[in-house]
């Protein structure tokens, strides 16, 4: 059995090109009014932002040499490897857990009362109970979806940006031990 940990660079890819395919594909070939073109630039930011943090966690992963199992990075934060999924989890003082499946493409991020998870065709955000699921590439999903996007992308932005940039970067920063 090889302890060689899956790697998350297709994800990175996958994400990158899904940001491209959404200016591209909706912002770029409808007529959309300013206020369409706000909320889908929030929700490619929060795309965008992904790939980065998650960039920056696979060249930490190639840089050491991180074996399956569980690592912990520092008080109440976990790296997390199976044979299918890669984990980034901070317990204290807010939940947070950054889950990526490299087989699916699929990226979620989880805090206390949001979820967000990006697959290829469909991003699925629920906060405070609610729930929402958009294929990214139809303008048809903001503009009909587009006051539960608005109070989902809020929430999810300020929790996202705020709570995986920091959790990533506790990471990247200090050596897994």
């Amino acid at each position: 059995m090889s302890t060689t940990p899956p790697t998350i660079e297709g994800v990175v890819r996958a994400l990158t090109m899904l940001s491209q395919n959404i200016k591209s594909q909706v912002i770029e070939r409808h007529e959309l009014d300013p206020k369409s073109v706000t909320l889908i630039s929030r929700l490619r930011k929060i795309v965008d932002d992904a790939a980065v943090w998650l960039d920056q966690v696979d060249k930490r992963l190639k840089a050491e040499d991180v074996k399956r199992g569980v690592t912990r990075l520092a008080s109440y934060t976990y790296l997390i490897i199976s044979k299918n999924e890669i984990v980034v989890m901070r317990s204290k003082p807010e939940y947070i857990i950054v889950s990526v499946n490299p087989e699916k493409n699929s990226t979620s991020i989880k805090t206390r009362n949001t979820v967000l998870l990006i697959e290829p065709g469909r991003i699925y955000m629920r906060v405070k109970g609610v729930s929402i699921e958009i294929d990214p590439l139809k303008a048809e999903d903001y503009i009909s979806k587009r006051d539960e996007l608005v109070n989902a992308l809020r929430v999810l932005g300020k929790n996202i940006d705020l709570k995986v940039s920091l959790l990533i970067e506790q990471y990247v920063s200090k050596k897994a031990g």
